[in-house]
């Protein structure tokens, strides 16, 4: 190899490739450049056209012309996923799994110092709440591990409480019990 040329060996390959092939095709003539697969289920198996044949080819391609649908369902389920094996999402145990319940850190950053992550306490339904929910239930001062039925009796007693009849027409009862209502509704799915 020539240090000075680091393709001086490249020119036998190029000779290789540069031999043309006839094209396939029963009484073409011309270069055979483009390759084009024998059958869907031939394998490896390849035939070189010319331009005018291949494009002749590629127009009459039918990769599903000996299935039937199930079949066709079946190949076009296995491309959508390069043909991998797939399962529903948390099925197995995989990160959705270990998303519900908290994990272990060594420093303590992101614990609130019971071994819990912040931010990421468990509803009344068992799931982490969103920050949306636990904004909601700050609103109606409970706590986040408050039940359905505290959520709800603690929504009765605050609207009673708020409610225009019971306060005339104080505009400060009137704002929180809007904001009330807004925390109940986002925790509506909850309780």
């Amino acid at each position: 190899m020539n240090e000075r040329d680091p393709f001086a060996s490249a020119a036998p390959l190029e000779q290789e490739h540069s031999q043309v092939r006839p094209c396939a095709y029963p009484g073409c003539d011309k270069a055979g450049l483009y390759r084009a697969p024998l059958s869907p289920r031939g394998g490896r198996r390849y035939v070189w056209l010319c331009l005018d044949h291949v494009r002749e080819h590629n127009a009459a391609w039918d990769y599903f012309a000996d299935m039937d649908e199930e079949q066709i369902e079946a190949s076009r389920r296995a491309d959508s996923t390069w043909e991998r094996p797939t399962w529903r999402m948390g099925s197995l145990g995989g990160w959705q799994a270990t998303a519900q319940f908290h994990f272990d850190e060594a420093f303590g950053h992101f614990s609130d110092g019971a071994g819990r992550t912040q931010g990421k306490q468990d509803g009344p339904t068992g799931k982490p709440l969103s920050k949306a929910q636990r904004r909601a239930l700050s609103v109606l001062g409970l706590e986040q591990d408050a039940t359905k039925q505290e959520i709800k009796a603690r929504y009765k007693s605050l609207a009673k409480k708020l409610h225009p009849d019971a306060n005339g027409s104080d505009a400060k009862a009137e704002e929180r019990l809007k904001r009330i209502n807004q925390a109940y509704a986002t925790l509506k799915s909850l309780a």
